[in-house]
C-alpha cells in the first residue's frame, strides 16, 4: 500500500476591475508572484538543476513560514510563462510536489483559475492541500487590488 496521496483540483477566483493586461504581467512577474504568497520569508534565483532546461523557465529556492511562524520549510520552484498566464512545480521536502498552472479566464469579468496537480505522503495531504489553499487565496486577493486601475 502506498502512502502518496495524489490530488488534482482547481480554484477560479475573480479580478474584479482588473484589465487581462496588468493582471497577465503580474502573473509573469515571478519575483512579484512569490513575494505576494503570505507564506514566503525569503527567496532567491538559482541556476536550472540539468543544463538542458528550457531557458524560458527559471528556478527559485523559496523559504515559507508555517505553523504560525514556528518552522520554515525551504524548497525549490520553477517557473514559466504561458500565453494565458503561469506554469509552477514546486518540489519540497518528503516529498511533496506541487504543480500548478495559472491560467486568466474570461473578457469582461476577468478570472484567475489554479489547476494545482499535487503528491505527497497521505499524512501530509490536508495540510498542504488545505496551507496551500488559504495562501493562494491571499495571493490572489492582492493580485487582484494590485492589477486594479490607480486613481
Amino acid at each position: 500500500m502506498s502512502l502518496t496521496r495524489h490530488l488534482v483540483f482547481s480554484t477560479s477566483r475573480p479580478l474584479p476591475n482588473s484589465s487581462r493586461p496588468a493582471a497577465l504581467s503580474f502573473l509573469h512577474n515571478h519575483l512579484a508572484m512569490i513575494d505576494t504568497n503570505p507564506l514566503v520569508v525569503s527567496r532567491r534565483r538559482i541556476p536550472p538543476p540539468a543544463p538542458d532546461n528550457d531557458a524560458a523557465t527559471q528556478w527559485y529556492a523559496i523559504t515559507d513560514k508555517l505553523f504560525g511562524g514556528l518552522t520554515t520549510v525551504e524548497y525549490t520552484c520553477s517557473m514559466q510563462d504561458t500565453p494565458t498566464g503561469l506554469r509552477t512545480h514546486c518540489r519540497a521536502p518528503l516529498g511533496v510536489q506541487i504543480a500548478a498552472l495559472w491560467t486568466l479566464e474570461g473578457d469582461e469579468a476577468l478570472s484567475l483559475r489554479e489547476d494545482v496537480d499535487l503528491q505527497c505522503n497521505a499524512l501530509l495531504a490536508p495540510f498542504v492541500k488545505r496551507t496551500l489553499l488559504q495562501s493562494h487565496a491571499t495571493l490572489v486577493e492582492l493580485l487582484a487590488q494590485e492589477t486594479r486601475p490607480k486613481e
